[in-house]
């Protein structure tokens, strides 16, 4: 069945590859897409999974403080 909202096929199913699936990893697919959104879904997701990878690496490993333009003197 095709689901339309304002022109514009959206997928109607979402399948997650439980083969491989682990605590780190897991693959779906996510079918039919309009011409051209799959890769800018793909991108979006990207952005998403990369953020949330960066916020959690720099929430438990932190930088060091530092003072700046403060002098010792």
């Amino acid at each position: 069945m095709r689901i339309r909202w304002r022109g514009l096929e959206l997928p109607n199913r979402v399948v997650c590859d439980r083969t491989g699936l682990t605590d780190t990893y897991g693959k779906f697919s996510a079918e039919p897409f309009e011409r051209g959104f799959g890769v800018t879904v793909g991108n979006s997701l990207r952005r998403i999974t990369l953020r949330a990878w960066w916020s959690k690496t720099r929430a438990s490993n932190p930088a060091p403080s530092a003072s700046i333009g403060t002098s010792g003197a």
